[in-house]
C-alpha cells in the first residue's frame, strides 16, 4: 500500500510540473504576444481549420469594414503621431516597429526603395506606399508654409491596360482627376494644372493647386506630378511647391488576354535625349505660339469690334461632349450624380442637369445652334449662363474662342442683370415697362436682346435672352437673335427689399460695379421708402391758380434765393393752400452722372368741411379735422422707413 501510495503522489507531481511548465509557456507567449502583429491571414486559416464557418464570414465582414476605414484615413503629420500611431502606420508599410520615437519617426519618412524608378526624385517630406506593379503611389505629404504645417493625402496610378485609352489617374483627398493617353502616340506630351478648391484666406489668399506633365514615347512614359500652395490670381506664384514624381519612369507593359503583363526594356538614354528635346522644341514653339495668339486675338477683336479688356480671362465651363472623362466623372461626382454608365449617357445626364432647376426644365439647344451654343440654368432658377463658340479663319490659321453671356433676375431686389464676358449692365425693375423688346449694346457688332414680362396669376416671369454676334460687314452674323424663348421662371416669395448683393449700400455699389447709377439711385430711395415721394424727371403740370381768389399767395417771395427757381406753386381750386412741385438737378452720389427728380407736395385746407390735408410725393402724411388740431403746437411729420426717418417735416 505504501508503494502504490509514492507512485501517485509521483504521478501527482508529474502533472503539476507539466502544468506549471505549460503555464509559464503561456505566459511567455502573453508577454510576446501582440494584437497588432496578429495577421487576418492566420486568423482565417485557424476559423477555416476547425470548420467555424459563420465565424469565418462575420471576420470577412469585419476585415473589409476595416479596410474601408484605412482607405477613409486621413494622413497625420509624423511629428505629431502617437507611438501607437507610429507603430500602426508602420505595421502597415511592413517596416520595423521596434526603438525610439524619433527612430519610429524617421523610419517612417525613409523613402521606400522597393519601386526605384518611382522614388529615386521624391521629396524627403513625403511618406508613400507603393503598389506592387509599381505604377501607383500613395503618399502623405507635408506642406510647410508661414508658421503651419499642413498634410495632406495624394495619390497618383498609371493604368497601361485601360481601354480604349491609357488612364494617368490623379488624386487630392476625395478629388480625383484622370488624364487619358491614347495608345499609339510616339512623340506627344501632356501637361495641366488643376486647382483642387481647397482655399486658404491667407498671406492675399492661397489655392492648393495639382500640376502634372507626363511625356509618351514608345514604350515608357515620364510623369512629373506635384503640389503647392500658390495664390488665388497667379498660380505661377507658389508659397510652397512640391514635385511628388519628377520625371518618374513608368514602363508601358504589353497587356496579355489572360491579364498578366509584359514588360519591356527601356532605352534610358535616347529615352531622356528624345525627352529634353521635345523639352526644347516644346519651349521654342511656346514662344511662337504666344506671338501667333497675341495676333490671332487682336485680329478677332477687331471683328467683332471689342477691346480686350472686355473680354474674360478665365476659360468658360466646356459643354460635356468636349470634357475628358476625368472632368465629367469629377463634375458629376460634385453634383451628386451617377458616374456609372456610356460615355454617350454621362454627356446627357450632365446635360439635363445644367437644364434643370428646382421648378422647371429648360429645352435643348436647337439642333441648329447646339454645335456652337450651349446654356445652363443655375439651381435658384433666376439666373441663365450661355456659352457660343466662334469659329473664324484669321491670318489663315482657324482660329476658335468662346464667349459667354448671362441673364441673371433679383426680383426681391428688383434687379434684372445681363452681362457679355465682363460688360454688365443692370436695370432697375422700378415702374417697368414689361415685355418690352430691350438691346444692349456693347459694339456695333455684338449685342444682347431681352424681353422680360410677368404672368402675376401664374406667378411667372417670361424671359427670352440671346447674345448676337456678327462679324464685319454686320450682315454676317453666327449669332442673331432669341437663343431662349418663352422661359417661364417661377416669381420667388419675397420677405423685405433687400439691396442687391450682400444687402449693405457698399454690396449694391459692388453688384454695379463700384459706381452709383441712376438705376442704382431709385434702389436707394426704394430702400428708404422715399420712391414714391422722390420722382423721375420733370414736375407734372400743375393747374394755375383761380383769378378770383380773395387773397394772393405769393409762395416765392417767402423762398430762399437759392431754391425759388426750383420750386413752383400755385393756389388749388378753393384758393385755400398751395400745390406745389420742387425739381431737382444734381450729380448721383458716388457716381458720375447727372440726373432729374421732382418732389410734389402740397398743403391745403378745407374751412367748410374742416379739412387738413398734407402731402408729399404720392403720400399723404396728415388728413384731420380742424375742429381736432391743436393749434399752435408745433408737430414733426416723418417721409421714409427705418427707426431714424430720413425725412422730417415740421
Amino acid at each position: 500500500m505504501r508503494s502504490s501510495s509514492t507512485v501517485v503522489k509521483r504521478s501527482i507531481k508529474k502533472k503539476f510540473k507539466g502544468i506549471s511548465k505549460l503555464l509559464k509557456a503561456a505566459d511567455k507567449f502573453l508577454e510576446k504576444f501582440s494584437i497588432r502583429r496578429l495577421k487576418f491571414g492566420t486568423i482565417m486559416e485557424f476559423l477555416e481549420k476547425f470548420n467555424m464557418q459563420s465565424s469565418k464570414e462575420a471576420m470577412a465582414r469585419v476585415f473589409k469594414e476595416i479596410k474601408e476605414i484605412i482607405d477613409d484615413t486621413k494622413c497625420r503629420n509624423p511629428y505629431e503621431m502617437t507611438e501607437d500611431q507610429l507603430v500602426n502606420e508602420l505595421t502597415e508599410r511592413g517596416k520595423d516597429t521596434k526603438g525610439s520615437r524619433e527612430q519610429l519617426v524617421e523610419r517612417l519618412l525613409k523613402t521606400d526603395k522597393s519601386c526605384p524608378l518611382l522614388s529615386f526624385t521624391m521629396p524627403k517630406n513625403v511618406y508613400c506606399t507603393f503598389d506592387s506593379m509599381c505604377l501607383g503611389l500613395e503618399c502623405c505629404i507635408n506642406l510647410k508654409f508661414a508658421l503651419f504645417v499642413k498634410v495632406f493625402k495624394i495619390w497618383a496610378r498609371f493604368d497601361p491596360c485601360a481601354t480604349p485609352h491609357m488612364l494617368f489617374s490623379i488624386g487630392l483627398d476625395s478629388y480625383t482627376y484622370i488624364v487619358e493617353i491614347p495608345a499609339n502616340i510616339t512623340f506627344d506630351g501632356y501637361e495641366g494644372e488643376l486647382k483642387s478648391g481647397f482655399k486658404l484666406d491667407i498671406l492675399g489668399g492661397l489655392d492648393l493647386t495639382l500640376r502634372y506633365s507626363i511625356f509618351k514615347d514608345q514604350n515608357v512614359t515620364l510623369a512629373t506630378f506635384g503640389m503647392g500652395l500658390c495664390s488665388f490670381d497667379d498660380t505661377d506664384n507658389c508659397l510652397v511647391f512640391v514635385n511628388l514624381l519628377d520625371k518618374a519612369v513608368l514602363p508601358v507593359p504589353t497587356c496579355m488576354a489572360d491579364g498578366t503583363l509584359v514588360w519591356p526594356k527601356v532605352d534610358f538614354k535616347r529615352l531622356f535625349t528624345k525627352e529634353a528635346l521635345y523639352k526644347k522644341i516644346k519651349e521654342q514653339g511656346k514662344v511662337a505660339i504666344q506671338q501667333v495668339s497675341a495676333q490671332l486675338i487682336d485680329d478677332f477683336l477687331k471683328l467683332l469690334k471689342l477691346s480686350k479688356d472686355m473680354l474674360n480671362e478665365d476659360v468658360p465651363l466646356p459643354k460635356p461632349e468636349k470634357m475628358t472623362l476625368g472632368q465629367i466623372t469629377s463634375e458629376l461626382e460634385l453634383r451628386g450624380l451617377s458616374t456609372t454608365g456610356s460615355r454617350s449617357e454621362l454627356n446627357g445626364r450632365l446635360t439635363q442637369d445644367d437644364l434643370t432647376c428646382a421648378n422647371i426644365t429648360l429645352e435643348k439647344v436647337h439642333k441648329n445652334l447646339s454645335d456652337i451654343s450651349y446654356y445652363k440654368l443655375q439651381k435658384d432658377c433666376l439666373r441663365i449662363d450661355v456659352w457660343a463658340d466662334i469659329y473664324v479663319k484669321i491670318l489663315g490659321y482657324d482660329f476658335s474662342k468662346t464667349l459667354s453671356a448671362f441673364i441673371e433676375l433679383d426680383p426681391c431686389s428688383f434687379v434684372l442683370q445681363i452681362g457679355f464676358e465682363k460688360y454688365i449692365w443692370t436695370k432697375v425693375l422700378l415702374s417697368y415697362d414689361w415685355g418690352t423688346d430691350e438691346i444692349a449694346e456693347i459694339s456695333s457688332n455684338v449685342k444682347l436682346v431681352y424681353s422680360i414680362d410677368r404672368d402675376v396669376k401664374k406667378g411667372v416671369f417670361i424671359l427670352k435672352f440671346g447674345p448676337v454676334i456678327c462679324f464685319s460687314p454686320p450682315a454676317d452674323c453666327i449669332l442673331d437673335g432669341y437663343l431662349l424663348t418663352d422661359v417661364k421662371i417661377p416669381i420667388p416669395q419675397c420677405r423685405d427689399f433687400v439691396f442687391p448683393g450682400d444687402g449693405s449700400f457698399a454690396g449694391l455699389l459692388e453688384k454695379i460695379g463700384g459706381k452709383m447709377t441712376k438705376e442704382a439711385f431709385d434702389l436707394v430711395l426704394k430702400k428708404l421708402d422715399l420712391h414714391d415721394v422722390i420722382t423721375s424727371e420733370s414736375c407734372p403740370a400743375i393747374p394755375p391758380s383761380p383769378v378770383d381768389c380773395p387773397a394772393e399767395i405769393d409762395v416765392q417771395k417767402n423762398l430762399p434765393v437759392a431754391v425759388r427757381d426750383m420750386v413752383k406753386c400755385e393756389q388749388p381750386a378753393n384758393c385755400w393752400g398751395i400745390d406745389c412741385c420742387l425739381q431737382l438737378t444734381f450729380n448721383i452720389p458716388l457716381g458720375d452722372s447727372t440726373i432729374t427728380k421732382n418732389i410734389p407736395f402740397w398743403f391745403k385746407l378745407d374751412p367748410c368741411d374742416f379739412f387738413l390735408d398734407i402731402g408729399f410725393g404720392k403720400k399723404t402724411l396728415l388728413k384731420t379735422h380742424l375742429l381736432e388740431y391743436e393749434f399752435g403746437k408745433q408737430q414733426t411729420l416723418y417721409l421714409g422707413s427705418g427707426n431714424s426717418p430720413p425725412v422730417q417735416i415740421k
